[in-house]
């Protein structure tokens, strides 16, 4: 101050500021700390939006931090001493500081703390407006507390229809669905700008004009700060959640509605809202109360319930860098309509704590304390810029992410993960990598509750991938993704009215269907192949580029093509195979699928075969008619596959009869079937015609027994094929035969009825084997041993036609995926297979 001026005039003269300004310049300049240039510089491919801020500005700033909370907290104990009271209240322009805020609220004796949200010269207003409200009589004390800070101006949703009709801007009026359908935009990784009601008073947005995303991705704050803010990278954003969350969130219940005290961050917010927690561990949360009428809250909750995810938004203000928040509809289309500056193409814009470091670490906020007047930096005028940088290295991903998410987490040595690997983990859920696993930049692992997700050993894995599981994803030791590979295990649900009753216009209404993914080892999939739910891919497939693989694939095959379709097979290298792939057949039927015949080991050792006209000793009986063939087939088609067959045909046996047989497999085995083959009738028939009418089983009791096997089997059975009895040969005299077929035919055309009505095939065999006798001219025996039960050739038959009929219908490769559940039934059915990719206990 000159002797010549007046405390007035030198407010009023700007010469004051500037003269100020080149003081507060000097005492840096004598500290070794060069005065601030703001530029923005693009280096080494990374954007950083370059404040001219060095080393000596943060840890100037971080001491200057540390002592107003010094500061502030002696102010705080000693007013507390002296009116003896537990309730602090904070006002004036450093009530803004949301860290020392924080401190204040962790100080013994403060058991409730007050900042009023417009701190500082904006607040002014309010206090003047209270004064005279006060003088006036308007106002007595004590008066209500101050639980909202909207308390500008508003504009009806008329006004803003009118704006946008006359800019000609395209718009959608969602009524009272806005907050679902926000919360759903939200959900798929898109920015809402949040226009509602009154505008907040004081610097805080606090949901009347905000910029809301998705806290689960630190890249979602990287990019509001480079892309639309326009600003330091380090800047941190804010979350919003419902008073519910608190607890889990920053460890407390004490509402926070106006985002201005500072909390520690704990392990869940963490996890589940990294984008909201500040480098130092802290964040500054608003909580906001549930109500019914209030369309911030209903946002929050449609959140939670879409995702899965605690009720929480990541919460900035609506404007851009330097500039006031919007506050008319008018300035809010400015907003909307500007557009960054072009801009190279760049990865993700790292925190400054995240850049490379060369000799000495530094924090951006909280640095380390200078001594006021120690000279600390005095050597840093003569020290290269290039040398001297700038911030702490980032931790290693690894190290990174077993931070992130604990025992949820297995990761094996020597893994090399890029820095920008985004990893989502949900409770219950476990993601397992193995040694030496390679993953690229811009990929992505998403577990979902109770999923799993296993990498083997020496796995590799391309540029932008994607992996999601809500069943589980396994991919075996020495497979290869390659870029931009898409796994999903998860679909979703038809929009039926059965899966979305109340009609409700989201993605998510309808929930998700699951069945998992296995990837065998050695197996390569090329560039841009996208692998969908219930897929699994052998050893040493190759699937080709741009391929999506909607059926398994078997191992040593090359596949390509939408859908991939193999092209040919290869001898492929000994891979090691985990937990086979196994289907389950049964087969429900009379002796035509029993066909029993004599064993003695001796009749079938060719080097040991008895003389003709001697004899031998019956061992056992085995089954060796159409159906141990079919069994042989289906092994020698899939030697990859393992088939566990259970046949159930037996001699004599009636409707009445299997149906019981049916029952008692489920009651005493509980066998789920991939396929089932059923047939009957045929005893029902002869019995009637052999005079056993007591054994012999009527039309309409037949019909009643077969849809009841067919109701049980389908609960139960992926597949289901009814298979129609063969034709009686001559086991009567010709015209009984007639009489006898034609009866038949009746039971086989009730089958044929009852299997469309229950969604099974049926495998009509009474036209071809009638045919195959009528062309055997001379022989017509030859198909039956006895009239009934079938030769050699008879089973043959029936072979053909079960064989057509399955690739026909492509039935056994289909039934090599695995189905699609809902998905926490999904969670239960396949968790099992999982489990030793798991933690014990987990």
């Amino acid at each position: 101050m000159r002797p010549d001026e007046s405390v007035e005039d030198q407010y009023t003269d700007l010469r004051y500021y500037r003269r100020l300004k080149a003081a507060y310049a000097q005492a840096y300049t004598d500290l070794g700390i060069p005065p601030h240039r703001r530029a923005r510089t693009y280096t080494g491919g990374w954007i950083i939006p370059e404040t001219g801020y060095r080393p000596e500005h943060a840890d100037l700033a971080a001491s200057a931090q540390r002592l107003l909370e010094q500061c502030l907290t002696e102010l705080a104990r000693e007013a507390l001493a002296a009116t003896g009271t537990t309730r602090l209240c904070i006002a004036g322009g450093v009530g803004l500081n949301c860290s020392a805020n924080g401190r204040l609220a962790q100080l013994p004796g403060v058991e409730e703390l007050f900042v009023q949200p417009a701190a500082g010269d904006a607040g002014c207003a309010i206090g003047a407006a209270l004064e005279v409200a006060l003088r006036r009589g308007d106002l007595t004390l004590p008066g209500p507390a101050m639980t909202t800070a909207a308390l500008g101006p508003a504009f009806t949703p008329g006004t803003a229809r009118a704006l946008l009709d006359d800019y000609g801007l395209p718009y959608r009026d969602h009524g009272d669905d806005l907050p679902t359908v926000a919360a759903g935009q939200i959900a798929l990784g898109r920015t809402v700008g949040w226009f509602q009601g009154r505008m907040e008073a004081g610097p805080r947005a606090l949901g009347r004009r905000s910029i809301l995303a998705d806290p689960r991705h630190t890249n979602t704050r990287d990019h509001i700060n480079d892309r639309i803010k326009h600003r330091e990278p380090w800047r941190p954003l804010a979350p919003v959640l419902l008073d519910e969350a608190a607890p889990d969130l920053i460890g407390t219940s004490t509402p926070h509605p106006f985002m201005i005290v500072a909390r520690q961050a704990t392990d869940t917010a963490r996890k589940l809202i990294p984008a909201a927690v500040h480098t130092d561990g802290t964040l500054r949360p608003q909580t906001v109360t549930p109500d019914a009428t209030d369309p911030y809250a209903a946002l929050l909750a449609s959140f939670a319930e879409q995702t899965g995810r605690p009720p929480a938004l990541l919460n900035t203000s609506f404007n851009h860098e330097a500039e006031p928040i919007v506050c008319t509809p008018p300035r809010r289309r400015g907003d909307l309509r500007r557009r960054p500056a072009r801009r190279p193409r760049h990865r993700t814009v790292p925190h400054p704590q995240e850049l490379p470091v060369t000799d000495r670490p530094t924090l951006p906020v909280h640095g380390r304390y200078v001594e006021p007047g120690s000279g600390h930096h005095r050597q840093a005028k003569d020290r290269d810029p290039a040398m001297t940088s700038t911030t702490p290295s980032r931790p290693a991903a690894a190290e990174r992410l077993r931070a992130e998410h604990g025992p949820a987490l297995t990761l094996g040595d020597d893994c090399d993960l890029p820095d920008d690997l985004q990893v989502e983990i949900d409770p219950g859920a476990h993601l397992t990598l193995g040694n030496r696993v390679s993953i690229r930049r811009g990929s992505t692992i998403q577990v979902h509750r109770g999923a799993t997700v296993a990498i083997g050993d020496d796995v590799a894995i391309g540029e932008h991938t994607f992996i999601s599981a809500m069943a589980g994803i396994r991919i075996g030791t020495g497979a290869a993704l390659s870029n931009m590979v898409d796994l999903h295990d998860h679909n979703h649900r038809p929009r039926t009215a059965e899966h979305v009753p109340t009609g409700q216009l989201v993605p998510w209404a309808s929930g998700f269907e699951a069945a998992p993914i296995i990837i065998e080892p050695g197996a390569i999939l090329a560039n841009k192949v996208t692998v969908t739910a219930g897929v699994r891919i052998g050893a040493n497939a190759l699937v080709g580029a741009n391929a999506m693989v909607s059926h398994s694939i078997a191992p040593d095959t090359v596949a390509t093509g939408v859908p991939a379709t193999p092209r040919r097979t290869f001898d492929g290298a000994p891979a090691p195979r985990e937990d086979p792939r196994t289907l389950t057949i049964g087969f429900f039927g009379t002796s035509i699928m029993e066909h029993l015949e004599a064993v003695n080991a001796q009749m079938t050792t060719q080097a040991n075969l008895p003389e003709i006209g001697s004899k031998v000793t019956v061992e056992a009986w085995a089954q060796r008619g159409w159906v141990h063939r079919l069994a042989l087939s289906l092994r020698a088609a899939w030697p990859h596959i393992a088939f566990d067959v259970h046949n159930h045909g037996e001699g004599g046996a009636t409707s009445r009869d299997i149906a019981g047989i049916v029952e008692a497999d489920r009651a005493t085995t509980g066998t789920d079937y991939d396929l089932v083959f059923l047939g009957c009738g045929i005893n029902d028939v002869w019995r009637r015609f052999q005079g056993r009418t007591a054994e012999a089983v009527g039309l309409d009791e037949y019909t009643r027994h077969l849809n009841a096997m067919l109701d049980q089997l389908s609960g139960y059975t992926r597949r289901i094929v009814v298979v129609s009895e063969t034709p009686f040969g001559p086991v009567e005299g010709p015209d009984t035969v007639t009489a006898m077929n034609q009866e038949l035919a009746r039971y086989n055309t009730a089958a044929h009825a009852a299997a469309a009505a229950h969604g099974a095939l049926f495998l009509d065999v009474w036209a071809p084997f009638t045919a195959a006798a009528r062309h055997l001219t001379g022989e017509p025996a030859t198909l039956w041993s006895d009239g009934v039960h079938l030769t050699e050739l008879g089973d043959t038959v029936l072979l053909q036609q079960t064989e057509q009929l399955l690739a026909e219908h492509r039935i056994v490769e289909k039934l090599l995926d695995y189905p699609l559940m809902e998905r926490d039934a999904a969670l239960t059915a396949y968790g099992p297979m999982f489990a030793q990719h798991r933690p014990s206990g987990s």
